[in-house]
This record gives C-alpha cells, sequence and structure tokens, in this order.
C-alpha cells in the first residue's frame, strides 16, 4: 500500500477530536526517527493499518478491531482493496491546505473537509452544531457521556469550507453541507453559545426565530468619551446583529459572584449608552418551555420580527429546545 495516507470521515473526525493529538503529533513529526513506521516503502496493508491503529490510540481515539480505518483517495482507482481500510473517493486531489500532516506518512482531512464529509452521516442539526464546534474557540469532549467540552482555536472557518465546497463540489455530501452552512457562524465559545445563535437563526419552520444576520463574540470599540468608564478598550457581546444593534448573551452562572456582577451591570450600561439593546438569556430559560418561549419573544421583539401565534410554531420551538440541550452536562453550565 502507498503512502501518505489521509484519514477521512469518522476517522478523521475522532482524531479532530482527541486531547491529546496536539503532543503526539509534535512528537511524530520532531523525532528524527519515525516513531510509526507509516512511512517505510513496501510495507503491507495490515501491518500500515496497525501502526496507524497506535498512533490513534496514543492520541487517544481507541478504534474497535473490527471497525475499518476511513482514509480518502482521489479516485476510484486508488481505492485499496484491503480489509482494513474504507476508501473514500473524493472526486479531486485536495490540496496541502486541506489536509492536516499528523505523523510521517500520514494525514488526516482538515475541519473544512471533515464538514463536508460529516453531511453523510449526521443529522442536519448534529451537521450544523458540528460546523459552529469547527469554526468556534471549543470542541466537544467525547470521552464524556454528557456536555463536555473543552477550549481550543478554531480549526476551520465559514470561507474555508465554502472554499472547499467550490473545489468539491460533487463530493459526497457536498449538497447538504452547503446547506447547512448557512446556519454555521464563527467564533462560538461554547456549545450553550452555539445553542442560543441556532435558536435565532435556524428557520421559523424548524422553531427558530429566522434571523440569520448576527456575528458572534462581536467586538464593540469603546469610544473616547466613555473610556474613563471601564478599563477595557473595547466589549465583546455574545450575539450582535448589526442591522438592528441588538445584543444577545448566554448567562450559565446559577450565581454569579458580586465582582462578576458589578462588571456585568456596567457593561450593560454601557452598551446601553452606545445604543446597544441587550437581552440575557440564561440556562434556566432553555430548560423550560413557557420560560424559553417568553425570552426568545422578547428577542424576537427587539429583532423587530413578527413570531407565528399558532401551536404549531411553540411545539417546533419546543422541539427545538428540547433537542438543543439534549447533550448539556447540567443545568448550571
Amino acid at each position: 500500500m502507498d503512502t501518505p495516507v489521509v484519514l477521512s470521515h469518522t476517522s478523521a473526525y475522532l482524531v479532530l477530536h482527541t486531547h491529546n493529538r496536539q503532543a503526539v503529533v509534535h512528537n511524530a513529526l520532531t523525532n528524527p526517527v519515525d516513531p510509526y513506521g507509516i512511512s517505510e516503502s513496501g510495507t503491507h496493508a495490515r501491518n500500515i493499518a496497525a501502526r496507524i491503529r497506535v498512533f490513534l490510540g496514543e492520541c487517544g481515539v481507541n478504534l474497535e478491531n473490527e471497525m475499518e480505518i476511513d482514509i480518502a483517495v482521489p479516485t476510484s482507482l486508488d481505492r485499496t482493496s484491503s480489509a482494513f481500510f474504507k476508501s473514500h473517493v473524493v472526486g479531486t486531489s485536495c490540496s496541502s491546505s486541506e489536509l492536516v500532516h499528523i505523523a510521517p506518512g500520514l494525514f488526516a482531512v482538515g475541519g473544512a473537509l471533515n464538514f463536508i464529509q460529516a453531511a453523510t452521516w449526521m443529522e442536519p442539526l448534529e451537521l450544523i452544531e458540528y460546523g459552529y464546534e469547527l469554526c468556534g474557540r471549543y470542541e466537544l469532549n467525547l470521552t464524556e457521556a454528557r456536555g463536555g467540552y473543552r477550549d481550543r482555536r478554531p480549526l476551520t472557518s465559514r470561507q474555508q469550507i465554502h472554499a472547499a465546497l467550490a473545489n468539491h463540489p460533487h463530493m459526497p455530501g457536498a449538497k447538504r453541507a452547503h446547506h447547512a452552512l448557512a446556519f454555521v457562524r464563527d467564533g462560538s465559545r461554547s456549545p450553550m453559545e452555539t445553542a442560543l445563535a441556532l435558536a435565532i437563526v435556524l428557520p421559523k419552520a424548524k422553531g427558530g426565530l429566522g434571523y440569520r444576520h448576527i456575528v458572534l463574540n462581536h467586538r464593540i470599540l469603546i469610544p473616547q468619551e466613555l473610556k474613563a468608564t471601564i478599563r477595557s478598550d473595547y466589549l465583546e457581546v455574545d450575539i450582535f446583529a448589526p442591522h438592528r444593534n441588538v445584543g444577545v448573551e448566554y448567562d450559565g452562572d446559577a450565581h454569579s459572584e458580586l465582582k462578576r456582577r458589578t462588571h456585568d451591570a456596567d457593561r450593560l450600561a454601557i452598551l446601553g449608552m452606545l445604543g446597544v439593546s441587550m437581552r440575557t438569556i440564561t440556562a434556566s430559560h432553555f430548560m423550560h418551555q413557557l420560560d424559553f418561549h417568553r425570552a426568545m419573544n422578547s428577542v424576537a421583539a427587539l429583532l423587530r420580527l413578527k413570531l407565528p401565534t399558532a401551536r404549531d410554531y411553540q411545539l417546533a420551538q419546543n422541539d427545538l429546545r428540547i433537542a438543543l440541550i439534549r447533550g448539556w452536562k447540567s443545568h448550571n453550565d
């Protein structure tokens, strides 16, 4: 089997979620001696697969013995007949910017391509959430049963995913990925912030507000005349609607410290002076149907949106609420 090997689909998804990958990858690429031997020429596919499994295991990915390793190949002629690998035809060659080098002779598709590939197995809402994760500053901890996540730099962006879709328009999943990307925004810092954004941008038919003109963690500069009122040169708003000058924030703290509450009060006062209308949504709003319904009605009022009054919309909104919080670790996150 020829190398390099490019991990894709589920195998790449698992690699992109391993907490220990950076240290393992750094060691693999800087070690003067190839620690895994994946790149050795003339190696049988069985042995390459075994060596890749060793690498993945050190990263924290434990593939079941019968589980094939997903790999990307340019054309159907490049498929391998090995029972240890499952070949996925990309259709065109991947550029170096679309891949992540993880070990000698071993790459993984980057976040943009993996988003497209994920459209072949993820449900629509799950795919959109994955887009927020890839383009955001957090990643889910797959080893925790419910709601664990950790901070990290964005793995891709909406712009890069758009470019990948343009480069690979016929890749399986491209059409669904293109539709999902319309609801993805860059810069989310947590699954809860993502949930709030989705409650705003998703169509009314799906229980959202149907308002797409938002940016996440938008910085508002403090003008000179107000700099004496706050220490920072700017304020960040979780979700900002620039066309309406409206901000929406998620607050998961059940009992904030006095110092934090004081800071938040000062912040809201200054944003008010700047003409920004603010609404804070808490974890408790998400936990109860009526509270969530009223909270989203208030956001809609600030955005000057008219929502359906039919029972079907309220049912769809509640279904969305339940779906958005399905993986939350606790009510106080």
